[in-house]
């Protein structure tokens, strides 16, 4: 079994795969400042059976927040027995990443990109829709071409009504309607309504920009909120729950257990 773990802005995220099949799911606040003890005792929590079976025989991890990851890292070296892969520079893609500073591409990312290009034909765009909202353009030779961030569903949110004297937080739990009649069904419409427009507009915009000759655009989607976006997009988009693990996955064993 291998272990792959997702550190994002928001959660860190484990996921116990025995061979392409995900077993076990766990995840817990990256917000807030744990020792590696800490992650130690929570992965023996939820995994402990498997690791002391001895059916770990290894880690990866994909890691935006550095100030969380060397903790991370101790604690899965320490129950695992052996030191996790990191997903960073010197990783071996099997693609280019075509920004001017590939160092500051998010390993999220890479892993969102590597996982699709196991699932779908080039070009395709990449959504996670999370913390932030990403979109990562990868062109026919399956290259990854450029990014667009933006704010995600839950910043969007808290950015209005932390900025706004007489709107209360409201959660995005109810179903979508246009024309809110009331605060809350209005907020709820402007955050995920203008986030479907955004992302039906971004769609369009990047076929016009690298599909050419009738060229088919594939789109794969991942992320907590993506159920909120997905199924009311103008087009098909395939949702993939453990992209980003199946990601890590893949670049891990191309890199560590080559064919």
């Amino acid at each position: 079994m291998e272990l792959s773990t997702v550190i994002g802005n928001s959660y860190v995220k484990f996921a116990l795969f025995d061979g392409e099949r995900a077993v076990s799911r766990f995840s817990v606040s990256s917000k807030v400042a744990r020792s590696s003890d800490e992650y130690k005792l929570m992965i023996r929590s939820f995994i402990g059976d498997h690791i002391a079976n001895g059916d770990v025989e290894a880690s990866v991890v994909c890691s935006v927040v550095p100030s969380v990851t060397d903790s991370v890292i101790r604690a899965l070296a320490d129950e695992i027995g052996n030191k996790p892969f990191v997903i960073g520079p010197g990783t071996r893609t099997g693609f280019k990443i075509k920004i001017y500073d590939p160092t500051e591409l998010g390993a999220d990312i890479v892993s969102n990109v590597a996982g699709a290009k196991a699932l779908v034909p080039s070009p395709f765009v990449v959504m996670d829709f999370d913390t932030a909202t990403t979109l990562a353009i990868v062109n026919a030779d399956g290259d990854i071409e450029g990014v667009i961030i933006h704010p995600g569903l839950k910043l969007c949110l808290r950015a209005l009504s932390s900025n706004t004297a007489l709107l209360n937080d409201v959660p995005l739990d109810d179903r979508r309607k246009l024309i809110g009649q009331n605060s809350r069904e209005s907020i709820v419409s402007g955050i995920i309504n203008g986030h479907i427009s955004m992302i039906n507009g971004f769609i369009e915009s990047i076929k016009d920009e690298i599909c050419k000759d009738g060229e088919k655009l594939s789109l794969v989607a991942t992320g907590k909120n993506a159920a909120y976006i997905v199924p009311f997009c103008k087009e098909i988009i395939k949702t993939e729950e453990d992209l980003t693990h199946a990601g890590n996955l893949l670049l891990y064993r191309s890199n560590i257990k080559p064919n």
